[in-house]
């Protein structure tokens, strides 16, 4: 087999990848003899990027360990290595090989700074990042790895480097992810209108919907947080006035808290949020929270137990014991601390089967 044959064989295959037919580009790699370490190097390169297509990280791994043993100095072998190792050390040992081989890339540079990143290296990241911006200031893929980075400190400056890379790929995945993502907090119509549109495109890419379905429950889980300190600080407060000897006053006080205070204002905030983000799917909130529930139903539901648990146990012994005082501190205290934290332990629950375990 020639090698116009070889490399016009090479580009189909990566050609196929990016139509969305990973497999064939597989089944194309195969045909093709891998006796010269040059071609085997840049088969199994090819091999690698069609594995991680169809989510096979393993196997993508494999092929990028084939591609540097048939050629310890190949650039592309080395990328994919890097990108791949699941060890964060040998990932950036692999990246500075990488630059020492291609310095003038502005890519090598980002590679190395998303290793170096992953070895919590934030400053030399960020040089890295910049030194790849200086050398390729329009590679997308050079400019999404600056806005990562930048997303650690600075999520304007991050943002804006991602508008960047729309401006020069419009359609760019991974520019318009990450937006979202960031605009999740303050921006939760944009990051649900973002994350639709790119389910739409793409409707077998589960992580979409999981996002979309992240964006509504997360204020539930802040909700439990700011509920917990709320309640931390109005019943010590009331625990004052019951140690200077007055249990009834107390109680009126933790109940008042309780009952003027945190939930209803955090409870508009979720309101408030989860509106945002129907708004930019463009339906209602019931809808949207139909939807979820519907989806993650078991998750929704240990969420909703949990939020009652943390929401009601103050309110609830504060009331019983106003009637009925404590036989001792654990029935007065320590009872309704042990229900609160099961509250948290059904929180951490509810948000791994919520979002982490649908990944």
């Amino acid at each position: 087999m020639s090698n116009d044959d070889i490399q016009g064989r090479i580009e189909r295959a990566y050609f196929l990848i990016d139509i969305k037919r990973p497999q064939q580009a597989i089944e194309e790699l195969a045909t093709i003899p891998q006796s010269d370490p040059e071609v085997a190097a840049r088969v199994n390169c090819a091999l690698a990027q069609a594995h991680l297509t169809l989510d096979q990280k393993e196997k993508a791994y494999e092929c990028a360990r084939r591609a540097i043993e048939a050629s310890p100095n190949h650039a592309m072998a080395l990328y994919w290595l890097a990108h791949l190792e699941p060890d964060s050390r040998r990932a950036l040992d692999h990246a500075t090989r990488l630059v020492e081989s291609s310095p003038e890339l502005g890519p090598s540079h980002a590679t190395k700074a998303r290793a170096l990143a992953r070895n919590h290296r934030w400053e030399e990241a960020l040089h890295a990042a910049r030194e790849a911006e200086n050398l390729d200031p329009e590679d997308s893929f050079v400019l999404n790895t600056l806005g990562r980075v930048l997303a650690r400190d600075d999520e304007k400056a991050a943002l804006e480097v991602f508008q960047r890379v729309l401006a020069l790929e419009p359609e760019n995945v991974a520019a318009r992810e990450s937006i979202a993502s960031l605009e999740a907090g303050d921006h939760a119509d944009a990051s649900s209108r973002l994350y639709r549109d790119l389910l739409e495109e793409n409707p077998a890419a589960n992580v979409y919907e999981n996002q979309l379905h992240w964006l509504v429950f997360k204020p539930l889980f802040t909700l439990c947080l700011g509920l917990s300190v709320a309640y931390l600080i109005g019943w010590s407060i009331a625990g004052l006035v019951y140690a200077l000897g007055s249990r009834q006053v107390a109680l009126i006080v933790g109940l008042a808290w309780t009952a003027l205070f945190p939930l209803r204002a955090m409870g508009s905030a979720v309101r408030q949020h989860i509106s945002r983000v129907a708004a930019g799917q463009g339906k209602k909130r019931r809808d949207v929270l139909n939807l979820a529930f519907k989806r993650r139903p078991i998750g929704a539901r240990v969420a909703t137990i949990s939020i009652a648990t943390l929401a009601l146990t103050p309110a609830a012994f504060g009331v019983v014991r106003y009637f009925v005082p404590a036989s001792s501190w654990w029935t007065a205290v320590g009872v309704p601390i042990l229900l609160m934290g099961c509250g948290w332990v059904g929180a951490a629950v509810a948000r791994y089967m919520i979002f982490v375990r649908q990944r």
